[in-house]
């Protein structure tokens, strides 16, 4: 199940390699994670073109990543988890995000969230709630339910969560 076993194996210092890392994780994220609901959107377009004009020998060259609602990347769906902000577009990317832009890696998509991060079950009446990709009966946990489903399939390496209720210290960890 999982395409990944580090970081380290997703360093390149090759385009090409970069953008067929990233073609696959885009079909990845639409089929597997979709299929975990773990996944609000994939941004194709944005992913294809940072893998081809990524620099080589950056901390995380080529290496694709996902994000939770929670963080935000001007142009991009800002709802947080929440019907409240449906449709709501970010104004501004978070620091963290442009640091990690700076650090080569490639942002592919939004992942599901527990409304406001406010949440220990991943549970989310409106998004739905990510199934976790070892047993699909059992939750992924935490806030950052969506980063854990696509992290711990394989999907991708990385993926950012965040800690308001705990997500990261619980078993989205």
């Amino acid at each position: 199940m999982t395409r990944f076993t580090s970081i380290d194996d997703s360093v390149t210092s090759s385009v090409d390699r970069a953008a067929e890392a990233t073609t696959e994780t885009l079909d990845l994220l639409k089929t597997l994670g979709r299929d975990l609901n773990a996944v609000t959107a994939v941004y194709d377009d944005h992913a294809l073109g940072q893998a081809a004009s990524f620099t080589p020998g950056t901390a995380l060259s080529g290496v694709p990543l996902a994000h939770k609602q929670l963080f935000r990347r001007e142009g991009w769906g800002d709802d947080g988890g929440s019907p409240s902000f449906e449709g709501r577009i970010a104004g501004e990317t978070a620091t963290v995000i442009s640091k990690l832009d700076a650090a080569g890696a490639i942002d592919c998509a939004r992942l599901v969230t527990v409304e406001y991060a406010l949440g220990v079950t991943g549970h989310n009446d409106w998004a739905g709630t990510p199934q976790n990709p070892w047993q699909r009966d059992y939750i992924c946990g935490g806030s950052s339910s969506g980063s854990a489903a696509v992290v711990s399939a394989g999907i991708v390496p990385v993926a950012l969560g965040s800690d308001t209720g705990g997500s990261i210290r619980l078993p989205a960890a």
